[in-house]
């Protein structure tokens, strides 16, 4: 993932004016990017997790899942579990930040 967004990053710094990027989120590449700053902590970071890369990265990963072990993970099966356990990580991040906030 950071071969292909480490990149994107560098053209990024040298496109933009100086004190345009945001260092939270200098490549829009996530929701978060579009959303106002005075935006609820909880959506941020719920947006936040929303990526292209994030949605790249987890196809890869139960594309692997089913290449590895193709007899127990017929179908859909692989995604389903790549795409649970991201929900689930997503889901304490979220509740952390509304508790934090």
């Amino acid at each position: 993932m950071a071969v292909v967004s480490t990149p994107i990053f560098l053209l990024v710094l040298l496109l933009r004016p100086k004190g345009t990027i945001d260092p939270e989120n200098p490549v829009a590449t996530n929701l978060a990017a579009f959303l106002p700053e005075e935006s609820a902590k909880w959506l941020l970071t719920l947006c936040k997790s929303i990526d292209v890369f994030t949605i790249w990265m987890l196809l890869l990963i139960a594309i692997g899942f089913a290449a590895v072990n193709p007899k127990k993970l017929k179908g859909g099966k692989a995604y389903v579990v790549a795409f649970s356990v991201w929900g689930v990580v997503v889901v304490v991040k979220v509740l952390w930040a509304f508790v934090t906030a």
